[in-house]
């Protein structure tokens, strides 16, 4: 599946797309609306705290902070983010 154009909104414009979380270490960080993962075809989860609860289909934990950023900057490209 592809990602398709990145999109921003209020959280219930964007339930049902794939979604890519960044620093939140439980799916509760991502705000109340809960559609945005129940109803995501797939999670990615880029992430450096300890107790992540691991809610995405892709978990990428990185423990140091320095990590997640070249997590970040290395799958970017692939990703088709620039």
């Amino acid at each position: 599946m592809a990602l398709g154009d990145p999109v921003r909104g209020e959280p219930g414009e964007l339930v049902g797309r794939p979604l890519i979380a960044v620093d939140a270490a439980s799916e509760f960080r991502l705000g109340s609306d809960q559609r945005l993962i129940t109803e995501s075809p797939f999670v990615i989860v880029i992430d450096h705290h300890h107790d992540n609860t691991r809610f995405g289909t892709v978990n990428w934990s990185a423990p140091r902070p320095p990590r997640r950023a070249r997590c970040c900057e290395t799958s970017s490209p692939s990703l088709g983010c620039r």
